[in-house]
Order: structure tokens, then sequence, then C-alpha cells
């Protein structure tokens, strides 16, 4: 059994031996998660920027999941959050993802509310309706939620609780 997580900007496994903590790769990490028996990592190589990455566990087995930004620039994907067997996370400052560790099961859910909302995270799914936590210019850290819908996997409408 293998434990993954980031310290000091990298990603890291271990054995839970001292010896057998070594850093995973090169390049800048953020984030890991794992939905079934993948890793989904936030990761920037120096190439693509920060994207989205999946993993066997190996470093030949780890390969860019989806370049949502082509480019150096990058979506800088972070909040990597499993829930079920998927794993929500934000890119782009504000939008909302979900993969399943495929290319075809990675796709934008909706933006959290209009552009003055940042930093989502603390994703929680009840049912079908997304729950976050993000911050509006006007109102400061708010509690949101919005239905997936089962047809699309798009949340069509962000309502702000207060």
């Amino acid at each position: 059994v293998l434990l993954f997580f980031v310290a000091k900007n990298q990603i890291w496994k271990s054995d839970g031996t001292l010896a057998g903590t070594v850093a995973f790769l090169g390049g800048v990490g953020k984030g890991v998660a794992s939905v079934g028996n993948k890793l989904v990592l936030s990761l920037d190589d120096g190439i693509s920027g920060g994207e989205l990455w999946v993993s066997d566990g190996s470093v030949q087995g780890t390969t860019i999941l989806k370049d949502i930004v082509a480019g150096a620039g990058g979506s800088n994907p972070d909040n990597l959050t499993q829930i079920g067997n998927q794993v929500y996370f934000v890119a782009n400052d504000n939008e909302i993802w979900m993969t399943d560790g495929s290319v075809n099961g990675t796709i934008k859910i909706g933006q959290a509310g209009s552009p003055e909302i940042a930093s989502p995270d603390l994703f929680t799914l009840v049912g079908n309706r997304l729950f976050l936590a993000a911050t509006d210019v006007y109102q400061g850290r708010e509690l949101w939620g919005g239905t997936i819908s089962t047809k699309t996997s798009a949340v069509h409408r962000w309502l702000r609780y207060e």
C-alpha cells in the first residue's frame, strides 16, 4: 500500500517508512486524489502549465489527462476532492469540473455563479446537488449549491444560500 500526498509543492509517495518516502514526480504538484484504481493529479510539468494528470502510481503510467488550457499557461486545477467515483476540482479560478479519471469523463460542469465568485472549495455532493463554499466580492465567503443535470452533467444555475 502506497500513500500519495503533496508537500513542499511536490507530489510524494510513501510506503510508510522514511526510506520509502520519495518525491514521485518532478514539477510543481498542487493536489492528488484517487478515483477507482487511478490517481488524479494537479501538476505543472514546466511545459503544459498546471494541468490535470492521471497515474497508475508509476512514473511511466503518468500522463496528462486533460489539457484544459493549451500552452504553458495551464488551468491550474485545485481543490481536488474525491466523492464517490468522481473527483471534483476547480480550474481557471472558478470553473467547476469533475472527472472519473478518463478523458471523456473529464467535463466542466459549471462556473461558480459569476466572474465575481472565486476560490470554490469544500465540495459536498447530496443526491445530485453539489454544494461548495466560494467567495463573492459583495458577500464574502458563502455556501453555494447547484443541481447536476443527469442528462448533461452540467450545473445550469448556482444558488447562494444565506
